[in-house]
């Protein structure tokens, strides 16, 4: 049992720190195009950027999180891996092909909708090469990821992260806005090559003979899965468009600047744990999905994990919150503070529904998988944000997305209940509602103006949160006992 822990510990500690390293270099890298690109620059990177992730994810027909299921599930029949990884990578080649010649038909009718003119169509051809790589470079890391080689991905995104202020920052330095295009296509190169490199020695393809009948019947499956899951993401990025919209429209482009923010400074300091559990977990989860001990087994250690590292993060960010916004924006947006830590509320029930909304895509249950995640999440959130900032303006966005992450986790809970026999243990329940009553008294006493009772408020309320994540995670792995440990080998 508390090797199981471990493992879910080790995945998050290794994915915490190249998510730190990778937001460092990305601050830095935005540092530098800001100085060498300026406003106009940035404005015109982003924008290419962003039409081509849309046209490459939906050429893609989202593959890349269904060959990690698959992946995983064949992990341990090396025969079937192999082949598995040889029609995967065709497939991708193929697929990377698709996207490539979109751009490069439509490149017109893109830069015209992207940016009013026809000014562009040159670049969006020559982009087709970035669509192209980026395709198999993604491949290559759902490779690793379904395999469960953590240390792999995470030095990807580590490589990732350096090329592009290695590579990047001289295209701008010396060609200015002429060179956004040939710094997005050489670190999408480099990217596939670093990942080909580290997926190379795992995946022995080049043993496996191609055979068409196999790769139609992998495709197929993989396909069948990653469009649902494409569909999903496509549904998500509408609502947030519409999301965008009305704020624009009721409020301005202040209000979307400001709740943008937010949520740019909310994924970043929850990125740590969420992206370890989407890499590590999941893959875990659909190697075992068939076995319903198994799946409750990995939900619950997942939920008293996921539980006990962002209970104390959220607490942190909610009382230097402010201090947060000064040092990665500016003064003018201290305004999004009260709606930072409303966020930060709603980022702890999400920590619950997180673990449990994997479980119908790692089952392969396609129409559960499109109904619940993506009609039905991507609606509820929709109408609660409308609704709540109608009446309520900026902090209403945060009360709005409190309750949206309430309502979720409460009826994925009773949907996964019912259809997969699954139970949560009375220890994560234990869990829950002890962090919860020290986030929000940390949350009310942040709010006390007379400082000296705030002072010693929070000087007892910090100690006493930390002592109880320490003491259950001891629990479960022991941490004291490996620290001794290690440093007395240091000593000896």
């Amino acid at each position: 049992m508390k090797s199981s822990y471990r493992s879910m510990l080790k995945g998050s500690v290794i994915f915490g720190g190249s998510q730190l390293f990778t937001i460092v270099i990305g601050l830095l890298r935005a540092k530098l195009v800001a100085v060498f690109l300026g406003p106009a620059g940035m404005g015109i990177s982003s924008l290419l950027n962003s039409t081509v992730a849309m046209l490459q994810q939906f050429s893609s027909f989202g593959v890349n999180l269904s060959a990690v299921k698959s992946i995983a599930q064949a992990k341990e029949d090396q025969s079937l891996l192999r082949r598995l990884v040889l029609n995967y990578r065709f497939l991708l080649v193929l697929l990377g092909a698709l996207g490539s010649s979109l751009s490069l038909l439509f490149s017109p009718q893109l830069s015209l909708y992207t940016f009013g003119n026809y000014d562009y169509t040159s670049s969006f051809r020559f982009l087709g090469l970035f669509i192209f790589f980026t395709t198999l470079s993604g491949g290559e890391l759902s490779i690793l990821q379904g395999k469960r080689e953590l240390k792999k991905v995470a030095l990807s995104s580590i490589i990732g992260s350096l090329i592009g202020v290695i590579l990047g920052v001289p295209f701008y330095y010396f060609w200015g806005m002429g060179g956004i295009v040939p710094a997005m296509i050489v670190m999408a190169v480099c990217n596939y090559l670093a990942n080909r490199l580290l997926s190379f020695k795992s995946s022995f393809s080049s043993e496996v003979k191609f055979e068409w009948n196999s790769f139609k019947s992998s495709s197929r499956d993989m396909m069948a899965l990653g469009i649902v899951l494409m569909i999903s993401t496509l549904l998500g990025t509408i609502a947030t468009y519409l999301l965008n919209a009305y704020i624009s429209r009721q409020g301005g482009f202040v209000d979307v600047g400001y709740f943008q923010s937010a949520n740019s400074l909310t994924n970043q300091y929850t990125g740590i744990v969420f992206t370890s559990m989407a890499i590590d977990y999941f893959p875990k989860l659909a190697a075992k999905s068939d076995s319903i001990i198994d799946v409750n087994r990995l939900v619950n250690e997942q939920l008293e994990i996921a539980l006990l590292l962002i209970a104390p993060i959220v607490v942190l960010f909610i009382v230097f919150s402010s201090l947060v916004v000064h040092l990665l924006l500016t003064k003018e947006f201290l305004v999004v503070v009260p709606l930072l830590n409303l966020m930060a509320l709603g980022v702890f029930v999400k920590a619950v529904s997180y673990p449990l909304g994997y479980i119908s895509f790692a089952k392969g249950d396609k129409k559960l998988f499109f109904w619940l995640e993506g009609v039905f999440a991507n609606t509820l959130q929709l109408s609660l944000n409308i609704l709540f900032y109608n009446y309520y303006g900026l902090m209403g966005l945060g009360f709005s997305f409190i309750l949206n992450y309430c309502i979720y986790a409460i009826f994925l809970f009773f949907v996964v209940r019912k259809r997969y026999s699954f139970k949560i243990r009375r220890e994560v329940l234990s869990i829950l509602f002890i962090f919860l009553f020290f986030i929000i008294s940390v949350f009310s006493v942040n709010y006390i103006d007379y400082f000296p009772l705030k002072l010693g408020l929070l000087l007892i309320l910090l100690p006493s949160l930390f002592y109880y994540a320490i003491g259950e995670l001891d629990k479960r792995i022991n941490i004291i006992g490996l620290i001794k440990s290690k440093i007395s080998k240091r000593n000896g």
